[in-house]
């Protein structure tokens, strides 16, 4: 008996005609889109050049181990404010990137972080400053010459104080990469881990090693891995000097506006009873020799004397001069560049400040001892590595 069932054959499918094979046809068009761009999307994702600052501080409050910074776009202020308000730490770093290797660890048991490399100027402190949302105990701040000059402040003004504006600069930064994975100049990654310490790394320079670790101490990953390509040299520090060319400003004296900035600073630190030092890291001894000699730094001399230093102090400020590696006892290697101090360099120069009595008294409770052990178990550019 013949069966009336309705179902067809496959066969029969197939020949019913052109509309059901069009159909899928048209269906796997329509999906197509939707099953590549996820696949192209993985490596704009993994880069991490598109994650906001603000995710990160969060992450790295938490103690996530992650290494960032981002290759076509500067948000470090903000990613440092967030940080510090999470973490409402006792003592904070802040100023240019000569700040870069003051760690946690060296001023344990006390609270740290280091929010450095974020003032080219003084307005820019006072900025940062203005947006802290609680008074931490002390703020160690980076003292040079040439933050009193009226040459150098448009230097800052191209440091963007905000998170990554959505969408014309995402825009502009997912150009960017598409044109860097065209021609070869940022690889692939499937697993975005920096090669020094196997931390996860957000954006293209961490995955190379290099960027903000935990503490917002800086990593010279590529430095450490004795790479050397971009390096300022002494010979490259001459010729900045020669010239005038950032940071060696050539000025004959202070600007007016500078100097009422400062005033502006200790008044606004004083107010919240934030204790204020400012700490002249060294430079490499060629450098200083150099600039010592150059008639077109007279500013730099102004600086160093005592007249100059002591009219700082007299409003408040404790300060200390560390531009000659004499002055702490320190190694002419120990630096990440020609005017970049390296980590052992500042954990010398915070054992000779714990000798001064106003510091004594400030932070009482610094590890002198366990700094001194940890030295002499360092390298040329680190002491605590991985460790906060």
């Amino acid at each position: 008996m013949r069966s009336n069932s309705s179902t067809s054959s496959s066969e029969a499918l197939v020949s019913a005609g052109p509309g059901a094979s069009d159909f899928f046809a048209r269906v796997r068009t329509f999906l197509l889109p939707f099953l590549i761009l996820p696949v192209l999307a993985v490596p704009f994702l993994l880069s991490g050049e598109l994650v906001p600052v603000s995710v990160v501080a969060w992450a790295q409050s938490r103690g996530v181990p992650l290494l960032f910074l981002q290759k076509y776009s500067d948000h470090n202020f903000a990613l440092k404010v967030a940080s510090a308000n999470m973490r409402k730490a006792e003592v904070i770093v802040l100023g240019s990137s000569r700040t870069n290797q003051w760690r946690s660890r060296q001023f344990a048991p006390y609270t740290f972080y280091n929010a450095g490399n974020t003032a080219a100027r003084l307005g820019d402190i006072a900025q940062f400053l203005a947006k802290l949302e609680y008074n931490p105990k002390v703020i160690i701040f980076s003292l040079d010459y040439f933050m009193f000059s009226d040459s150098w402040s448009p230097e800052s003004d191209r440091m963007a104080k905000g998170d990554i504006e959505y969408p014309h600069e995402a825009a502009y930064i997912l150009t960017q990469l598409a044109q860097s994975y065209v021609n070869g100049s940022a690889r692939l990654s499937v697993w975005p881990k920096e090669p020094n310490y196997s931390q996860w790394a957000v954006g293209l320079s961490a995955q190379n090693g290099v960027g903000f670790r935990l503490d917002g101490s800086y990593q010279y990953g590529t430095i450490y891995r004795g790479m050397k390509a971009g390096v300022a040299t002494p010979d490259d520090a001459l010729q900045r000097i020669e010239k005038g060319v950032a940071p060696f400003i050539k000025s004959a004296k202070p600007d007016a506006a500078e100097l009422s900035a400062f005033r502006e600073l200790v008044n606004a630190a004083r107010k919240r009873g934030i204790a204020l030092v400012g700490v002249t890291t060294s430079y490499n001894p060629v450098v200083v020799d150099a600039i010592e000699r150059s008639a077109d730094h007279g500013l730099w001399r102004l600086f160093r004397s005592a007249a100059f230093r002591s009219s700082l102090e007299s409003l408040g400020v404790i300060t200390f001069d560390f531009t000659d590696i004499g002055s702490y006892d320190g190694r002419a290697a120990e630096f990440i560049d020609a005017f970049h101090p390296s980590e052992p360099s500042l954990s010398r120069q915070l054992l000779a400040m714990m000798k001064r009595p106003e510091m004594k008294a400030l932070l009482p409770e610094i590890r002198t001892g366990e700094i001194a052990a940890a030295l002499e178990q360092a390298s040329e550019f680190e002491v605590y590595r991985n460790s906060f």
